[in-house]
């Protein structure tokens, strides 16, 4: 066995044995929080816009916008356990306001993650008709024209005399 140089034996260190059975794990908890942080602000980032979406098309109808056809698709985010939304609709303005709460089904347990992480949303939209703001521009400028005519005729007549 003269011609086999194997490092086992009573006196060698099994250091690095014991450095990667401690530090791999480490490496693949942290490497899971991660990704579970990226998974919540994924899940964050798409209810804003969703909701914003929302009020958009709420406020972009003409006639008795109802909150109740429009709806966030939940169907695209992760983790959600309960999910909960109040569309209010006042005049000409759409708001929605919400929160969502996510359960990590892999670390619920452990120490390192918190049992149930809460996320708020909140989106405003203001209802606007291009055609009722050019009506209305139109009206004020033909009533400025009309007023602008009737002091320079005015004023013309009081020269005359």
């Amino acid at each position: 066995m003269k011609g086999n140089d194997s490092r086992v034996g009573p006196g060698l260190g099994g250091y690095f044995t014991t450095e990667a059975a401690m530090i791999i794990p480490l490496i693949l908890i942290l490497y899971c929080i991660i990704i579970y942080l990226c998974f919540y602000q994924y899940d964050k980032c798409l209810l804003s816009q969703d909701s914003y979406l929302v009020c958009l098309e709420i406020s972009s109808r003409k006639e008795n916008p109802d909150p109740g056809r429009a709806d966030l698709n939940t169907a695209k985010l992760f983790m959600l356990r309960t999910f909960n939304r109040n569309i209010h609709v006042e005049g000409r303005r759409t708001s929605i306001q919400g929160s969502a709460e996510v359960g990590p089904a892999v670390f619920t347990a452990h120490s390192l993650m918190p049992e149930n992480w809460r996320m708020t949303f909140s989106a405003r939209a203001q209802r606007y008709d291009p055609a009722e703001d050019v009506r209305l521009y139109r009206r004020i400028r033909w009533i400025l024209k009309k007023g602008y005519q009737f002091l320079t005729q005015d004023e013309e007549g009081k020269t005359s005399q």
